[in-house]
C-alpha cells in the first residue's frame, strides 16, 4: 500500500463557543507527510483544531489550506481525510469487512477491489482472518485496530486521530502507539494527532505543538521542547520541572549571577536565554519575554529538570557531583520524603524554602540516603533554562 502526505496550512484559524474562544488565531504549517501531534490538557484547543480539519466543524475566523487548495467551507466528505475517533465509531451491526469497505462501497469501488483493498489493510493493521467477526466480538486494542484500518482503506493523505489509544490499559497503549509510528512510516501520509498524554506525544511524534488555552505555546520536536521550554507551562507540562526565580545580580563574561529570595546564588549563561524564535505562536504573544538579555535588576524565571540535579550527602566528597564544570549550582538541603518508582528514585528536598524533586534513575546516590538526610545538591550552569513569561 503507498501512500504520499499532503501538506496543511492553517491560518489565522478561530472558533468561539459563547464568550470563550476555543481556539484564537491560530497559524500553522504542517509538512507533507509529517507526524504532528497537538498536546494539551483538556479545553486547551486540540480537538477543537482537528475537527475543523476533518470538516466536522466550522471556524469562525482563519482558512484551511490542503496542497495549496482552500478547504475552510469544503464538506467533509469532500476532503478526503481519513478519521480515527477516540470511541472508534464502528458500525455494531457489520462485521469487521463490512465496517473496512464501508468508506469502498461510499466510493463506488467494485466489489472485486474492495476485497483485495479490505484484505491488504487487514494485514497491515494486523488483523488477517478476523474479517466475519463482530465489534461486540473484539477486544478494545482489536476494534482500535479495525478503525484505523477503515480510515487508511481509501488510502488518505491525511489521517487524523483524535485520542485513539485512551480507553485502552497502558500496556497496550505502548504497543499500538508503536504499531501507529511504524504505518506513518510506511505510508508516508501526514499524521495529525491530537492527545493529552505527554509520553505518547515524545515516543511519536516529529514535532509536536503544546496547547495553553486556544493557543500553540510552543511548537518543535519531541527535544526542542524537553531541553528547551519556552515557557513555565511548558516546561510544567512535559515532564517535570524545578521553577526558581532570581534577580540578576552581576554579570561576567557572560554569565549571571541570579540572587534568589533566600539569598543564595544561581548562575546562568546566555545560552540558557529562550530560543524564543522557536517557541510561540508570535511575537506578540511573548509580553515581557520579547527581546529577553541578560542584565543587572532583571527578575527571571528559570527551569531545572529533576534528572540534572547531582544529589550527595551533605560533607561528602567524590560521587556524582564530581566532575561538574567549574560554573555549576550548589545548594545544600534536607530530604523532606523518598518516592520510588521502579527504575527511578525521587527525592524531594527543601533547599532554601524551595521544596526541589530531584530524580536518580538506579538508586544513583553515593550511599542510600533517608528522610531527614542533609543533602548537597549541584547542576551544571547548561541545566539551568530561562523561561519566557507571557504578559
Amino acid at each position: 500500500m503507498q501512500g504520499k502526505g499532503a501538506r496543511i496550512v492553517l491560518a489565522d484559524l478561530t472558533k468561539i463557543y459563547g464568550a470563550a474562544a476555543a481556539v484564537r488565531d491560530l497559524n500553522l504549517d504542517v509538512a507533507a507527510g509529517e507526524f504532528l501531534t497537538f498536546l494539551g490538557p483538556s479545553g486547551s484547543g486540540k480537538t477543537t483544531i482537528l475537527m475543523m480539519i476533518a470538516g466536522f466543524v466550522a471556524p469562525d475566523g482563519g482558512d484551511i489550506v490542503i496542497d495549496g487548495r482552500r478547504v475552510t467551507w469544503l464538506p467533509a466528505h469532500k476532503r478526503g481525510i481519513g478519521m480515527v475517533f477516540q470511541n472508534y465509531a464502528l458500525f455494531p451491526h457489520m462485521t469487521v469487512a463490512e465496517n473496512i469497505a464501508f468508506p469502498l462501497q461510499m466510493r463506488g469501488v467494485p466489489k472485486s477491489a474492495i476485497r483485495a483493498k479490505t484484505q491488504e489493510i487487514l494485514e497491515l493493521v494486523q488483523l488477517p482472518g478476523y474479517e466475519g467477526r463482530y465489534a461486540r466480538e473484539l477486544s478494545g486494542g482489536q476494534q482500535q485496530r479495525v478503525a484505523l484500518a477503515r480510515a487508511l482503506v481509501f488510502e488518505p493523505r491525511v489521517l487524523l486521530l483524535d485520542e485513539p489509544l485512551s480507553a485502552l490499559d497502558k500496556k497496550l497503549r505502548d504497543q499500538i502507539r508503536i504499531e501507529l509510528k511504524h504505518i506513518h512510516q510506511r505510508l508516508g501520509i501526514t499524521f495529525i494527532y491530537v492527545t493529552h498524554d505527554q509520553e505518547e506525544a515524545l515516543i511519536m511524534s516529529d514535532r509536536i505543538a503544546v496547547m495553553n488555552a486556544g493557543r500553540i505555546a510552543q511548537i518543535g520536536t519531541p527535544r526542542q521542547l524537553y531541553e528547551e521550554p519556552a515557557d513555565a507551562f511548558v516546561a510544567q507540562f512535559i515532564g517535570e520541572s524545578n521553577l526558581l526565580r532570581g534577580v540578576v545580580s552581576g554579570i561576567s563574561d557572560g554569565v549571571a549571577n541570579l540572587r534568589h529570595a533566600s539569598g543564595a546564588t544561581l548562575r546562568v549563561g546566555n545560552d540558557a536565554m529562550p530560543q524564543t524564535q522557536i517557541g510561540v505562536s508570535s511575537a506578540a504573544d511573548l509580553g515581557a519575554g520579547a527581546g529577553m538579555e541578560l542584565r543587572a535588576g532583571r527578575s527571571l524565571l528559570v527551569s531545572i529538570r529533576p534528572e540534572h540535579f547531582h544529589l550527595n550527602p551533605a560533607g561528602s566528597s567524590g560521587g556524582p557531583a564530581d566532575g561538574l564544570k567549574h560554573a555549576h549550582n550548589t545548594w545544600t538541603g534536607r530530604i523532606e520524603e523518598i518516592l520510588y518508582v521502579g527504575d527511578a528514585v525521587k527525592y524531594k528536598v527543601a533547599a532554601n524554602g524551595e521544596v526541589l524533586l530531584v530524580k536518580h534513575h538506579g538508586g544513583g546516590a553515593v550511599r542510600p540516603l533517608a528522610v531527614g538526610d542533609a543533602v548537597t545538591i549541584a547542576w551544571a550552569m547548561a541545566h539551568t533554562k530561562v523561561l519566557v513569561e507571557r504578559e
